[in-house]
This record gives C-alpha cells, sequence and structure tokens, in this order.
C-alpha cells in the first residue's frame, strides 16, 4: 500500500492550513531582493558575467557569458518569493524532485493569480533561479569560523509533461532551509523594499527590547543605513520608508500581527507584534482492513483510505411523556426523565 498511502498523505499535507515556511537567516539579515528599477553594474570574464548587488559589495551575482542580456538580472520580490515555495515544498516532502499538476498550482502556493502577467513573472522567475549563481560574502555558519558561501544555481532542471511541471531543485538549497533558520508566513509581500522589511523584522526579534506585555518589541536602526540594507536608494529616504511600512502592515495584520515605525533625526524605531501561526487541523490516517478472501485466491493488499473521526456527541436524554393536571384543573403536556425530572413540554 505504499503508493495509495504516500498519495493520500499527500493529500492531507496540502489539505493542512500551513502557510509557515523556513527561511535561512542569512538571507533575512542580508535580504537579496531589488526593485527592477535598481540597476546592476554588470562586468564580465573569461567565463561570466557578474554584478555587485547594490547596496551590499559582499554578495555578487554570475550568469554564464552565454546567457541573454533579458535573462541577466537580479531577484525581486516575486523571485523570492517562488524561490520560498519551492523550498518549502521540498522540506515538507523531503525530496529534490517536485511535482505541480500545472502552472496554476505553484501560482496559488505564492497567492498569485493564472493571469498573462502573472505566468511571464513565474516563467521569468524560474529561468532566473535556472541560471543564477551567487557568491555571498557575509554568510554566517553557526558554530563554526567559516565565512562565505558560493550558492549555485536553485533549480538544477525544469521539464514539463502535458500540464504537469516538474521541478529538481539542488539539494545544497534545501540543506540550507535546516538549523541556522527562521519561520515565517508564506507568501512574503511582492514588493522588494517591503519584503526585506518583513524579512529584517522577524528575523531581528532576538536583539528587541521586549515591553512590559511580552508582546510587542522594539528596536532601533539608523535610516540611510537601514534604507541601504532593504534596496532603497535616493532621496526623500524617511517619506518613503515610511510608506513601505505603511504597506509592509498589511501583511503582518493579515497573520495577525502588527507593525509600527517611528523616524525621527535620522533613526528608525520599529514596534513589532509578531505574527501568529494558524491552527493545524489534525487529520489521522489508517489503513482500511481487507475483506476476507478464499484461501484459494492471493489476499489482497489493504487500501489506504483518510478517515476523519468526528467528535463524539453526548447522548440525548430518554424521556416519555405524560399529562398533569393544575389547580384550575387546566390540562397540560408534561416530559418525565428517566432520573426523575418532571419539565414542561
Amino acid at each position: 500500500m505504499g503508493k495509495a498511502y504516500e498519495k493520500i498523505k499527500r493529500k492531507v499535507r496540502d489539505s493542512v492550513p500551513d502557510k509557515f515556511g523556513l527561511i535561512n537567516k542569512n538571507f533575512a539579515n542580508y535580504p537579496l531582493a531589488r526593485d527592477p528599477r535598481v540597476k546592476f553594474d554588470w562586468r564580465k570574464n573569461s567565463k561570466y558575467r557578474y554584478a555587485q548587488l547594490p547596496g551590499d559589495e559582499d554578495i555578487t551575482f554570475y550568469f554564464a557569458i552565454s546567457t541573454p542580456t533579458n535573462e541577466r538580472r537580479g531577484p525581486d520580490g516575486c523571485d523570492m518569493n517562488v524561490l520560498w515555495a519551492l523550498l518549502r515544498q521540498a522540506v515538507m516532502e523531503e525530496s529534490t524532485e517536485l511535482t505541480f499538476n500545472s502552472h496554476t498550482a505553484l501560482l496559488r502556493t505564492i497567492g498569485m493569480r493564472n493571469t498573462g502577467p502573472s505566468r511571464r513573472k513565474l516563467e521569468d522567475a524560474l529561468t532566473l533561479w535556472q541560471g543564477i549563481e551567487i557568491e555571498h560574502g557575509r554568510w554566517y555558519f553557526p558554530n563554526s569560523r567559516k565565512r562565505g558561501k558560493v550558492l549555485r544555481p536553485a533549480i538544477v532542471s525544469k521539464r514539463q509533461r502535458g500540464r504537469r511541471l516538474m521541478i529538481t531543485l539542488d539539494k545544497d538549497w534545501i540543506e540550507d532551509c535546516k538549523g541556522y533558520t527562521h519561520r515565517m508566513p508564506l507568501p512574503l509581500p511582492m514588493r522588494a523594499c517591503e519584503q526585506n522589511i518583513a524579512l529584517t523584522v522577524q528575523v531581528s526579534r532576538e536583539d528587541f527590547t521586549r515591553s512590559a506585555n511580552g508582546h510587542e518589541v522594539l528596536f532601533d536602526r539608523k535610516l540611510r543605513r537601514y534604507c541601504t540594507k532593504i534596496g532603497l536608494f535616493g532621496k526623500h529616504l524617511g517619506k518613503r520608508l515610511a510608506s513601505c511600512f505603511l504597506r509592509a502592515n498589511r501583511y503582518f495584520i493579515f497573520y495577525q500581527g502588527f507593525l509600527v515605525a517611528k523616524i525621527e533625526r535620522g533613526v528608525v524605531q520599529i514596534n513589532m507584534t509578531p505574527p501568529k501561526q494558524p491552527p493545524r487541523r489534525r487529520v489521522k490516517l489508517t489503513a482500511k482492513p481487507a475483506k476476507p478472501t478464499p484461501a484459494s485466491s492471493p489476499e489482497p493488499t489493504p487500501r489506504a483510505i483518510l478517515v476523519l473521526q468526528p467528535q463524539p456527541r453526548e447522548p440525548e436524554p430518554q424521556y416519555s411523556e405524560g399529562w398533569a393536571t393544575d389547580s384550575t384543573g387546566q390540562r397540560y403536556k408534561i416530559r418525565i426523565y428517566a432520573d426523575g425530572r418532571v419539565e414542561d413540554a
């Protein structure tokens, strides 16, 4: 019953409303997403075309020298959400081989509708993660003095059979989702700046100063330095950052959290109530026993079925009906219970 059981187990897993995923803290401390309008300074050598991440010189993107110009770019918010969705699915299935019923199923996991622009964004994101190689000079290994890591393309291969979409991921990316990680609600905001705010704020919770109620937390950051970290450049940084915080707060409110930022004298003060995880629906998997068969026929393999056990109901009290007469001589109907109680019908 191996294949049948795994198939039903997959259906149960998909039905559980768990939208949280594990993200490596290195991607949260040093976000990679940038707005499409941010320009990259592309250079080349004998093998690659490369560019440093705007705002962080220790992170470099590499593409093969034969990569077309329209495919040579840095990841934006949508690209990162596609990556988080693929890694979350791979961790849940404990496999590098992923299969989606269609492109629509993958779009649904990142909160996008099946429209023409959304489909093109998804195709561009899958193409990007097939070709981009990242040299992360600030990569932190817990319990080690080693720093820096080279990340190969996250997607090894992508193929389509009919409507089915089959993707093979690099195992190193899946290993990075274990250990030095933080649990966050997915999908993250689609815009790069709001997504980077959500990442940096949630992963910095260990460094916050907790208030008296034990829920809200507070920390300070320099305005210009923080804007550079989340990929916000140019003039009027205070007003633009305040607008980004307002849009990022929708993400926290959706998951029953809250985010407030105060910008004063070049310092950003953030007050946050962390998001909450939705309750999981408990489902029990049992195997249906096989029916008795004659001794001559081989014993069939029992099927795996899904059994949802209902909550036990309290038994209704038993009673008998009768008639009674009041002081005025009028008759009325009564109920006589087994324990001796008498009530009007």
